[in-house]
Order: C-alpha cells, then structure tokens, then sequence
C-alpha cells in the first residue's frame, strides 16, 4: 500500500518524493521490476487535497518484432483531489459521485494512492512493445526472406474449377 501521510499538515503546498517498491502496489502490473519513484505536490486548502505526481518505473517487457527481451523506463502523470468529509462519504449520492473528487474520512490520517498508482502505471504501459534496437526498422527490413515477392497471374495459374464463374455476371436488383 502506497500512503501519503498528512495528519497535521498545514495548508498550503507541500512536496512529495518517495520510492516504493513495486511488490507495494497490490496487483501491479507483473511487467514492473524494481522501485517506483514518486515526486510531485499536494496541496492542501481546508479539507481538500490535490496531488499532482509523476511516478516512473522500470518495466521489463519483450519486443514484439524481435522476441527479446528489453527495458524501458515508465512514466505515469497522477492527478487527483481528495476531499476530507464523513458526511459527505455517508451519503453516497448521485451528486457527490458526479464530481471527479475522492471522498475520504475527517479523521483519516493517510492518503492511500494505491489503486490510483495501478491504475495509471497499467494503461501508461505500451500497447505496441518494441524495443529501441528496432524502433526505426520496418518489418520488411527486418525480416526481407518472409515478405512474398508477387508474381503477375497468368492464364496458366487459374484453376479451371473457377472458370464457370467468370461467365456469371452481377446485376442489380
């Protein structure tokens, strides 16, 4: 579980730098090795508090044109506001889900940014994985023996199963 601890803070603009390892992050993504490295601000005024972080991590992924193995460094922009309000948690209506706010309990003393750390470390991960080796070839140059060169058709290459429908003709209703 990742924290930010602000019983007793102040308002005003605090800053925040932590390293976490990535077992902290329940249910992480397993291409993650090593730390997190958290750094950003929260913000503090009356009861509601805005982070702004950036987390980056280490994945270890394998290269969808070359099947090797590689490394890369990923970052993830966290932004989000929490607002301390037991009344407010309670209700649980329509109107307080509709703001993009989190609620929280007055006497919680932590800010637990986990699931928000899964959340944007999973989605900031490449869909298309290639590693930096490859990043500027084509395919074609690659891998030049499993691109087909095409030959023009002949009469010689149709079947002559087919011949039959070379006489129909569509027509439109």
């Amino acid at each position: 579980m990742v924290t930010i601890f602000i019983q007793g803070l102040q308002d005003g603009t605090h800053s925040v730098s932590m390293q976490e390892e990535v077992s902290a992050v329940e249910d992480l993504f397993p291409e993650y090795i090593g730390t997190i490295s958290i750094e950003g601000t929260l913000k503090k005024l009356g009861n509601r508090y805005t982070i702004s972080l950036l987390c980056s991590a280490t994945a270890d992924l394998v290269c969808d044109r070359s099947g090797e193995q590689f490394v890369e460094s990923i970052e993830a922009p966290i932004v989000a506001t929490f607002i301390a309000d037991s009344t407010l948690l309670r209700t649980k209506s329509e109107e307080v889900t509709s703001d993009s706010s989190i609620v929280m309990r007055d006497e919680d003393k932590v800010i637990d940014i986990t699931q928000l750390i899964r959340d944007e470390m999973g989605v900031a991960l490449p869909l298309k994985r290639v590693s930096p080796n490859y990043k500027e070839k084509e395919f074609e140059e690659l891998y030049p023996h499993l691109i087909a060169k095409e030959q023009p058709k002949t009469d010689a290459d149709i079947d002559d199963r087919w011949a039959v429908l070379q006489s129909l003709k569509h027509s439109k209703s």
